[in-house]
């Protein structure tokens, strides 16, 4: 089957979930939306015939140090790691990724994570093939999450496809408003039976469409540090 690691990729982070608290002054954590001492977190989305898998290694600092990026599979297929991200650097309020083939030092796809003032963060990604994804994640006055909009262009054309995510006021992505340029197409998408774990991270989602047909949903395992001494 063909490899379909970059769309996992690429629509992880075109799903926002939850938000933790910006109080917590951890980007990385506050990007990915997660609380708690998160030691791995492991994302699978769930389509008709297909599964997308990515599981994420972080340090105790609750700092990104690695992804390792699945191939898409079915049932009787086997699973093997088809990319990795790397953390790169930081330098103020920006970190730096790089995504590389297993087991090769090729570098495939580039992108980071910017803390605007106190209630923006600013993620941008750029493949080899000169996709780009500018992702704005805005809070409000009290650090709850307000919007977010996720614009993808395409080159060497400026046609591109925008994401807009509005929450409800408990924090809970409510639904999704996607925008086609190309095919002057608007559709929106609701997010249902949301679940939580004991820290309060999203476990679980159904995104669904206007008919109320699931169009996938999304899983997340997390494990976490021990604070024992």
């Amino acid at each position: 089957m063909k490899n379909k690691f970059t769309l996992l990729f690429n629509l992880l982070f075109l799903i926002p979930l939850t938000s933790c608290s910006q109080k917590e002054q951890n980007l990385d954590k506050l990007f990915f939306e997660l609380t708690g001492s998160v030691q791995t977190m492991t994302v699978y989305i769930e389509l008709t015939e297909l599964t997308m898998k990515e599981v994420y290694y972080f340090n105790q600092k609750g700092e990104l140090e690695k992804i390792d990026h699945f191939n898409s599979f079915s049932d009787d297929e086997a699973v093997k790691i088809g990319n990795v991200t790397h953390f790169e650097k930081q330098e103020g309020n920006t970190r730096y990724y790089y995504q590389t083939e297993y087991d090769r030092k090729k570098i495939v796809e580039k992108f980071s994570i910017q803390l605007i003032g106190q209630h923006q963060i600013n993620y941008k990604f750029e493949d080899k093939k000169g996709t780009l994804i500018n992702n704005e994640i805005t809070y409000n006055e009290q650090n709850k999450p307000l919007k977010s909009i996720s614009r993808r262009d395409y080159y060497p054309d400026t046609s591109y496809i925008q994401r807009e995510y509005f929450y409800d006021q408990n924090e809970v992505l409510a639904y999704t408003i996607l925008t086609n340029k190309v095919e002057n197409r608007v559709e929106k998408i609701e997010v249902r039976n949301t679940k939580r774990d004991q820290h309060g991270n999203v476990t679980y989602e159904e995104h669904v469409d206007k008919n109320g047909k699931v169009v996938y949903t999304y899983r997340r395992e997390i494990t976490y540090y021990s604070n024992k001494k």
